[in-house]
């Protein structure tokens, strides 16, 4: 409808002159209406339709472009064009939260392809360390995201090498201190990664001990990440050695009065029993992870 313009009426087509008459003759009246010109006519509207080309405006190419290893459909385009508005600062952090979500819950992009987005964005630096704080942990404190969606979009894309471990790590602890994750969440990302097999040992060692070590997360908080998660059961006895003694104590990460005071306070709170303790000091021992002079079971055990 916005194409050509026609001519409608029939006065914009000349007649052919009339001969004149002799005065006393009276001259008829022409009918221009439409019904009454004939084919001709129409054949001369027909003829003299114009055609005016329609002007799309210039096309505004972004600087950035982001690529994304993911099969391309309608949804993925509509996700791709809202991260780079964002990029290019054309639209809000929050407005980008809206956007992405609001095509997920409407089945326009899987959880899948939603996790990939992000990654692939964070990868190609279009969002911060601080905005996946805001579009992944942020966004479940903030909204009614199931824990399932949460774990998946944090470990897919480190899974799927997209994420570093130092990512993971910020995801996760800096999730539970900056963006409201609760510790029982937080506890529970950290034990589902190595139980669902998302990471191995030492990448849990580096998440939790190493965080500890750089001051990212309190002495109770390490409690609550091992001997705490021991006494629930989400934790074996042969993790929390690691974690405790062969990550955090070889590797320098805890001090040896610190791992005192650790076993220490993990018996007398209930979390770790005296037999556990035993064995944690006795398979360091024999993995010649400290020798008797440093720790003896008196030193720990009333």
């Amino acid at each position: 409808m916005f194409g050509c313009n026609t001519v409608d009426t029939v006065e914009d087509i000349v007649p052919e002159p009339i001969a004149e008459e002799p005065a006393s003759v009276e001259q008829p009246v022409m009918d221009t209406s439409i019904e009454d010109t004939g084919p001709e006519t129409a054949e001369i509207i027909e003829e003299t339709k114009i055609e005016i080309p329609i002007q799309e405006p210039p096309v505004k190419i972004p600087q950035k472009k982001i690529t994304f290893d993911i099969a391309s459909d309608e949804g993925i385009d509509q996700a791709e064009t809202l991260v780079v508005q964002y990029a290019m600062k054309n639209l809000s952090l929050s407005g980008l939260d809206d956007g992405l979500w609001n095509l997920y819950d409407f089945g326009h992009i899987s959880i899948m392809s939603l996790s990939d987005i992000i990654a692939q964005a964070y990868a190609e630096k279009l969002v911060s360390d601080a905005d996946i704080l805001y579009l992944i942990p942020g966004r479940y404190s903030r909204y009614d995201m199931s824990y399932s969606e949460l774990k998946q979009l944090i470990y897919l894309p480190y899974v799927n090498g997209t994420y570093t471990k130092t990512t993971l790590r910020h995801l996760i602890i800096d999730g539970y201190k900056e963006a409201n994750l609760t510790k029982v969440i937080t506890r529970k990302l950290v034990i589902d990664g190595s139980s669902d097999k998302y990471y191995d040992p030492d990448t849990m060692g580096y998440v939790v001990v190493d965080a500890y070590d750089k001051g990212m997360i309190s002495r109770d908080d390490l409690h609550w990440f091992t001997t705490s998660a021991f006494k629930t059961g989400s934790l074996t006895k042969e993790v929390m050695h690691f974690l405790l003694i062969q990550y955090g104590y070889r590797n320098g990460l805890i001090k040896m009065p610190e791992l005192k005071e650790i076993l220490t306070r993990a018996n007398a709170d209930g979390e770790v029993g005296r037999e556990q303790i035993k064995w944690m000091i006795t398979a360091g021992y024999a993995e010649r992870d400290f020798n008797e002079t440093e720790i003896t079971y008196k030193d720990v055990l009333p």
